[in-house]
């Protein structure tokens, strides 16, 4: 019994991390479109990095922009899934994780301002080549304030 608990949890522990499924992030396998042109990413749930560097580029993992996967309108509430899940002890969360899984999404946005700009803070880059190093959560703090030191950019 003790070995079956224990090949349970390796099995549980092979695909603990993410990837976004709903709608499907580019190149996913949830995505009709990539399946039909042939250009099927089945790791994206696996991150940018490796213990020797990075083996997939900043942003998207490279992913070329693709046909739009949903239609929000601008103030609505919108569900995303994710297709399994990681537990790091924290980490930042702007749709990802500390090491930059990157499922990128290409949807289309109704509904927003009339000059279809859009303001907010940039995206946080940490640990990549460059950039601050935000450490596990329980282990030296969670960096908050690279958070409020971001600027504020504008959007076409």
């Amino acid at each position: 019994m003790k070995l079956t608990a224990f090949a349970l949890a390796l099995v549980c522990s092979i695909g603990a991390h993410m990837e976004i499924s709903r709608p499907p992030a580019r190149t996913s396998k949830f995505s009709d479109y990539w399946k039909k042109i042939g250009q099927v990413d089945y790791n994206l749930n696996a991150p940018l990095s490796t213990k020797d560097g990075f083996a997939k580029p900043y942003p998207c993992k490279g992913a070329p922009v693709g046909a739009s996967q949903a239609t929000w309108r601008s103030g609505d509430t919108v569900n995303i899934g994710f297709e399994y899940g990681a537990i790091h002890n924290g980490g930042h969360c702007q749709f990802g994780n500390r090491e930059y899984y990157m499922n990128c999404l290409d949807v289309t946005l109704t509904g927003g301002p009339a000059n279809g700009k859009v303001t907010g803070p940039e995206n946080l880059l940490a640990n990549m080549p460059g950039a601050p190093t935000i450490p596990e959560f329980n282990v030296g703090g969670d960096r908050a304030d690279l958070f409020d030191k971001r600027p504020t950019i504008t959007l076409p």
